[in-house]
């Protein structure tokens, strides 16, 4: 695919969301606080950890770090960052306007990346978790089990991110999603 081609993909995604947001949390709220559940334990542990949200929406996962978290959320929608900010202020927490597969930050200094319901839009898996395995400790990712090949998507991150040093310590139904936990 085109850069102009993943430029407009990305776009009208943003406009989707943009468009749905007032809905979003109605819609999703009890869903996303079952997957978060599942999870939290696992990067709350460490109470000052640096977190990163990919496909963060409007916040949701605010409420649930430790007050001492730091946690960068990332999102194509600009609306759905604005109530993000607005949910958020009471936490350490920053906001950035961009495509997950490409964030604009050092990696290297995070602990835990956090993808709740976002691969599916991703165009390269592969490569978008080529530079997540930078990360300091670990990732959790929930795949869509409708609607896409998740048995591939889960071999394929597993493939990757073993070669890389990870371990899966978690993997679990929930919802309408598979989630996986990997820590090095």
């Amino acid at each position: 695919m085109t850069r102009e081609a993943v430029i407009n993909r990305v776009k009208r995604l943003a406009l989707l969301y943009n468009l749905s947001v007032d809905a979003y949390d109605e819609l999703y709220f009890s869903e996303q606080v079952i997957k978060y559940a599942s999870t939290l334990d696992l990067y709350n542990r460490c109470e000052s950890s640096n977190c990163m949200d990919v496909g963060c929406g409007t916040g949701f996962l605010c409420r649930y770090i430790s007050n001492n978290a730091y946690l960068i959320g990332l999102d194509i929608s600009f609306k759905a960052l604005k109530k993000a900010v607005s949910r958020c202020k009471d936490k350490i927490c920053d906001f950035i306007l961009c495509n997950g597969e490409k964030p604009p930050v050092r990696i290297n200094a995070l602990d835990w990346i956090l993808l709740y319901t976002v691969i599916h839009h991703f165009q390269d898996i592969v490569r978008t978790f080529e530079v997540y395995s930078n990360v300091r400790r670990g990732i959790v990712v929930s795949i869509l089990m409708k609607g896409v090949d998740y048995k591939s998507i889960t071999n394929a991150i597993d493939k990757l991110l073993y070669t890389k040093g990870f371990s899966r310590i978690y993997s679990n139904a929930v919802y309408n999603d598979y989630i996986l936990a990997y820590t090095k």
